[in-house]
């Protein structure tokens, strides 16, 4: 056999990423994304409560309902990019659409609701 008739591909370098590599670099930069995201919003959010006037050093009553609104946009900002968040089941018990007025109504009992989607198994959305 002539050696003369033999096609020579190219070498890959070394460096190459590989397609897991890439999913994977990806999926690591949607997460920074996401996070940094949330942390702007919550910031803009933190500076407008103290810019209308709300005392946020030493008001330990108002913590946990900071935190929920805090963790209500970090939902926001993952349901925005189709990623989980354990709030979008929240979110769906709570409120509902009323279809003749467009308008959106909160359920009162919602953590009954919340409750039953739990103990019937239904995990749509667990953040998980």
């Amino acid at each position: 056999m002539d050696t003369n008739n033999v096609i020579q591909f190219p070498i890959q370098p070394k460096n190459m990423l590989n397609l897991d590599n890439i999913h994977e670099e990806l999926k690591h930069k949607k997460e920074m994304h996401l996070e940094l995201a949330s942390d702007i919003l919550a910031n803009m959010f933190l500076d407008s409560l103290v810019d209308v006037g709300f005392q946020m050093d030493g008001n330990d009553k108002m913590v946990k309902d900071i935190c929920l609104c805090l963790e209500s946009i970090k939902s926001l900002v993952c349901k925005y990019y189709d990623e989980p968040h354990s709030f979008h089941m929240f979110a769906e018990a709570c409120f509902s659409l009323d279809e003749h007025s467009d308008n959106i109504d909160f359920n009162t009992p919602a953590w009954v609701s919340i409750k039953e989607k739990n103990n019937t198994g239904n995990t749509e959305d667990d953040g998980t």
